[in-house]
């Protein structure tokens, strides 16, 4: 009976998973046209060109192999609307359509079934990490919501980024910081 009852949710994993991209699919076909929101989108043929690209830099060689895995990037960001003293009706209802947005993103988010990886709050920002399934060495469609006086931002990475790769990439940036740097010379 339990291996009936695991064929069956490793059976339909994927299809919860699949719901889960599709949710928040429709929060960015909504409000990417939303006024007071500015949307980015990058897909799948630009990873693959940023992949391609033989730049000697030292920062894109550590990003490359996770370039690869990347299927897209969704990008939205709300911007609060600046508070009058005395604001006029046309303010008040930016103000209010601002607030509006922010929260059913925010509990559409909520709603999700994806794991928090990490929080970090500090007096100007809340910052939280998410992935759809952690339970393997993978992290499958992370998220990313930043909160700030100013602005909200969501940041959505289709694709399968293994732990191995981000612990890689942790290590490389934590080499570099160790690494002596040699003093510029003056320029004359």
């Amino acid at each position: 009976m339990k291996n009936i009852i695991t064929f069956l949710f490793l059976l339909f994993l994927p299809v919860f998973a699949l719901a889960q991209t599709e949710k928040l699919d429709a929060i960015f076909e909504k409000y990417q046209e939303a006024e007071g929101v500015t949307s980015i989108k990058i897909a799948k043929p630009m990873f693959r060109l940023l992949n391609n690209i033989n730049i000697d830099d030292s920062d894109m060689d550590k990003i490359k192999p996770l370039i690869s895995k990347m299927n897209g990037l969704k990008i939205l960001i709300m911007e609060k609307p600046e508070k009058a003293e005395n604001p006029t009706p046309a303010q008040l209802a930016a103000i209010n359509e601002a607030s509006k947005v922010k929260n059913e993103i925010l509990a559409a988010v909520k709603n999700l079934k994806y794991d928090e990886l990490m929080t970090l709050n500090s007096k100007d920002n809340k910052i939280k990490f998410l992935a759809a399934d952690t339970s393997s060495n993978l992290l499958n469609n992370m998220l990313l919501t930043i909160s700030s006086e100013d602005e909200n931002i969501l940041m959505m990475l289709d694709g399968q980024i293994s732990m191995d790769d981000v612990s890689n990439l942790i290590n490389d940036v934590q080499k570099e910081d160790k690494t002596p740097k040699t003093p510029e010379k003056p320029k004359k």
